[in-house]
């Protein structure tokens, strides 16, 4: 049986922080003397008081959550929060229609950096800071999830990381149950690490505040049209690239490494895959448009910003990287969907999906050469278990015939095929602007049909929610008793 009690108390819970955090963006407004303060003191009325209703009559439910109910709270909580989140944005000054205000609130929290906003510069900072506040918090719930949730959930191999996570959390934590806590508190050193280098090289406070949330949550909105290049500053494109690979890494990597066991991260086969690749592609675009920048220092920070930003899915920018010509939309569209660690802020497939691919298809091919030969794949020193390798496969195709389904889909909406395959790749992986003159770095949503939106929509709530999570929910098994 389902408890649904214990679901809606932890759902009301998540609405009466939604609803305290709320108060920050409209004490800013306050100071700025801008009105829009008072939607979100009304906002924040509305959400905690939901979340009172929820989680009062069910504070007694006690109880862990099992597999079933954890598969049934993470959409829920991902489908719930953006609809609250939604309601400032919708009722400012801005006055967007419903449609704009739920995609921006998603593309918030999903960390995805969307946006139908032009005219950043002159925003009212209330609403820029709750963008910014959305996606510092949807990190956050990413991280949890992928860290704690997912691999008990099993989704898509990640049964393989969660005896990882916890032999890592053993050696430094008394009870697993403290990690959401441990994340919390690094999370947030980290962003004010970050923040304070922002500040020191350049940007305002309110700037290196607002860009310090949205580098950690590898999630990419900017308080200007611009992004990162409006700054036009090396010292803050290098700290940006800094801190976007730091969050691309698994945060209990971090966490262990944090507490002297330095060696974990050169033992770490993520943050190992993830280097290789990012140094990889970067030395290969280096090559390839040496002649695309004025000298070889500009060629070498530039690029090596804008394959971080698209690996790690944060998607700021500093430059229009269309120009790199349509011969480099298939490497773009690649690493734009490999993403980066498990229990990192990013989306997209995983490193150690990617990792595990490899081994299992080179074990494989050394069957077929050796009959008799035993060859099996390994994970670092652990061997891969089948279920694994298959949960891995199987994610990976569906992961491809998603992106196949939906960049049909957009084609069908009367785009491009570069539009429609970058957008789709852009959904699924979280990563926000997307290729071409229509939705690329020097462009935004906001000119886009209704249709596309609320596709783009899905697409990212599903990217977010690692897609099997949302369809074991339409399988008609899952729900009999």
């Amino acid at each position: 049986m389902i408890g649904y009690k214990q679901i809606f108390y932890i759902l009301g819970l998540l609405l009466i922080l939604m609803g305290m955090a709320m108060l920050i963006p409209a004490s800013v407004d306050i100071i700025y003397n801008n009105k829009d303060w008072e939607v979100f003191v009304l906002s924040s009325a509305i959400a905690i008081f939901l979340g009172g209703l929820m989680s009062i009559p069910t504070r007694d439910v006690g109880g862990n959550l099992n597999k079933r109910e954890l598969l049934i709270l993470i959409p829920l909580a991902w489908i719930t929060m953006p609809s609250i989140a939604t309601l400032p944005i919708y009722t400012s000054e801005l006055g967007l229609s419903f449609t704009d205000a739920y995609f921006e609130s998603l593309s918030g929290m999903t960390t995805t950096g969307a946006t139908i906003l032009s005219n950043l510069d002159n925003a009212p900072p209330g609403i820029l800071l709750w963008r910014s506040i959305l996606q510092w918090m949807g990190g956050i719930g990413i991280v949890i999830m992928a860290s704690g949730l997912l691999p008990i959930a099993q989704v898509g191999g990640m049964q393989l990381l969660q005896l990882e996570f916890d032999s890592r959390m053993e050696k430094i934590l008394p009870r697993t149950a403290q990690l959401s806590l441990v994340i919390v508190l690094l999370y947030s050193a980290i962003t004010l690490v970050c923040a304070c280098l922002y500040f020191i090289f350049g940007m305002s406070g309110f700037d290196a505040i607002n860009h310090a949330m949205t580098t950690v949550a590898t999630g990419g909105y900017s308080t200007h049209d611009a992004s990162i290049g409006y700054f036009n500053n090396d010292k803050i494109v290098i700290t940006s690239i800094i801190f976007m690979i730091i969050s691309s890494f698994s945060f209990v990597m971090i966490i262990t490494t944090v507490r002297g066991q330095i060696g974990e991260l050169f033992r770490d086969v993520q943050a190992k895959w993830l280097i290789t690749i990012l140094s990889t592609v970067t030395i290969y675009m280096v090559y390839k448009n040496i002649n695309s920048f004025d000298n070889l220092y500009d060629n070498i920070l530039h690029t090596t910003f804008t394959i971080t930003s698209l690996i790690t899915g944060t998607g700021y920018t500093t430059f229009n990287y269309n120009l790199w010509g349509t011969v480099t939309i298939p490497l773009l569209v690649l690493i734009m969907i490999m993403g980066g660690s498990a229990g990192s802020t990013t989306c997209g497939i995983k490193m150690f999906r990617l990792k595990i691919m490899f081994e299992t298809i080179n074990s494989y091919l050394k069957n077929l050469i050796q009959p008799n030969g035993v060859f099996l794949p390994y994970y670092g020193k652990k061997s891969i278990s089948q279920d694994v390798s298959i949960s891995v496969i199987g994610y990976l195709v569906v992961f491809l015939f998603t992106l196949l389904i939906f960049t049909i889909i957009f084609s069908a909406l009367g785009y491009d095929i570069v539009t429609a395959l970058s957008a789709a790749s852009s959904a699924l992986s979280c990563v926000g602007p997307g290729i071409g003159e229509i939705i690329g770095p020097n462009s935004n949503y906001g000119d886009v049909s209704t249709s596309f939106k609320w596709v783009f929509t899905f697409g990212m709530l599903i990217g977010r929610l690692e897609i099997f999570t949302v369809l074991v929910l339409l399988s008609p098994s899952f729900w009999n008793k």
